[in-house]
């Protein structure tokens, strides 16, 4: 860590680009389709036909069709057939399509087939009735509906979630302090926290505004974090959030101790809802080295709050979960990392990536982007892209097309 505050002192020195946000959308789970065996009836001892097949739910992300019963005979047992469920997302998995057997000769009514629920993408099909025929004849029984998918997301919607700030009375038009001298405090866990709030110049109070978080590096602060990523000029209808880190090797930072920072957050997020017009929708994050750190942090461990992430030269040392646990919901990524860093290693960020270009739905092909040298991994979920900007040769420095490159990749959201 002391090697790690010397090279954040030394990237004071380096010019700071301007990161531009601007508003995303929220997610909503893909839909399941149920599907129902068919059924006929045969007459006088002869042989009829069973449950025709039936379709299983159709799974988000790619699954397969589960197959309903098999056909019964007339009069003497059948054999029902196995369906096979599809893989859905969160992993591969067969799913037991439902088994018929045909009755024997009296009188009775066919059974309705169970559908079973798959768990984290794996479907199970359903079990069919056991029906028994009169005067020869049977009812096929009900094939089971399809298990449903794993957790996945569809393109999300373009509406603004409104906080409950925006029918406050009487509206609030100015930041907490009012003075960019002071800032706002607020109590997390018995801990004082301070972060800077920057209101837009059109905000009026009633139309819901996209929030920026700005996590600034090891050794800044949160005065320095409201300006130093340039955002200001760019972005001109975003509220911006900078927060005070602890202290940490002496300097402050976000090590995320126990979970604190991720209170913070959360706790400043509830606060700023509550007394202005936010979208709730368009949360942001960005920020370099430790404020990197604390964007994958937010990515893997607040997907619940946060829609994209511009993350620089950062790592799992503000407890990024990702590699190990999967976030509550995909978040679209840009990030960035020089290949020479040798304070945070881009061997620390690369697992991050990889996990959350699989929690992403995205394979493993990537594709040129500008600005060089970035890539776009492909066949990632809509609205969820991941975009990597490995700088071959560059140390622990933010890189001079990174405003530019960011403000590009929120504004489509």
């Amino acid at each position: 860590m002391k090697h790690l505050c010397s090279v954040h002192r030394a990237c004071f020195s380096i010019g700071l680009a301007a990161f531009v946000l601007a508003g995303c959308n929220s997610s909503t789970g893909g839909s399941i389709k149920t599907g129902t065996g068919g059924q006929a009836t045969s007459t006088g001892g002869t042989v009829s036909t069973g449950g025709s097949v039936g379709s299983g739910g159709a799974l988000a992300g790619g699954g397969g069709i589960g197959s309903g019963g098999a056909v019964s005979s007339g009069g003497t047992v059948g054999s029902g057939g196995v369906g096979t469920g599809g893989a859905g997302t969160g992993g591969p998995g067969p799913g037991a399509g439902g088994t018929l057997v045909g009755g024997s000769t009296g009188s009775g009514t066919g059974g309705s087939g169970t559908g079973g629920r798959g768990t984290g993408g794996t479907p199970t099909g359903g079990t069919g009735g056991r029906p028994s025929g009169t005067g020869g004849s049977a009812t096929g029984g009900t094939g089971g509906p399809g298990g449903i998918g794993g957790t996945t997301s569809t393109a999300p919607s373009a509406d603004p979630i409104p906080s409950s700030g925006c029918s406050a009375t009487p509206t609030t038009t100015s930041a907490c302090p009012g003075t960019a001298s002071s800032p706002c405090t607020i109590e997390v866990s018995g801990t004082s926290r301070t972060y800077y709030l920057n209101l837009p110049s059109s905000y009026d109070g009633k139309k819901p505004v996209p929030v920026v978080w700005e996590y600034h590096p090891l050794g800044g602060n949160a005065k320095q974090g409201i300006t130093m990523y340039q955002l200001n000029n760019k972005l001109t209808n975003v509220i911006f959030v900078s927060p005070d880190g602890l202290s940490s090797g002496g300097n402050q930072g976000f090590p995320n101790t126990g979970g604190e920072d991720e209170a913070m957050t959360r706790a400043v997020n509830a606060e700023i809802e509550a007394k202005y017009c936010i979208d709730k929708a368009r949360y942001f994050a960005t920020g370099f080295s430790y404020g990197g750190s604390m964007s994958y942090t937010a990515a893997c461990n607040m997907s619940d709050v946060f829609r994209a992430i511009g993350a620089m030269s950062g790592a799992p040392i503000s407890g990024a979960t990702c590699t190990s646990k999967k976030p509550a919901r995909p978040v679209a990524v840009w990030a960035t990392h020089g290949d020479a860093d040798t304070a945070l290693p881009i061997t620390m960020a690369q697992p991050i990536i990889d996990a959350l270009v699989k929690y992403n739905g995205c394979s493993t092909t990537t594709q040129s982007v500008d600005p060089s040298p970035c890539v776009a991994y492909q066949g990632c979920l809509d609205g969820y892209p991941v975009v990597w900007c490995v700088r071959p040769g560059d140390p622990h420095a933010i890189p001079s097309f990174a405003a530019a490159a960011i403000t590009k990749f929120f504004q489509q959201f």
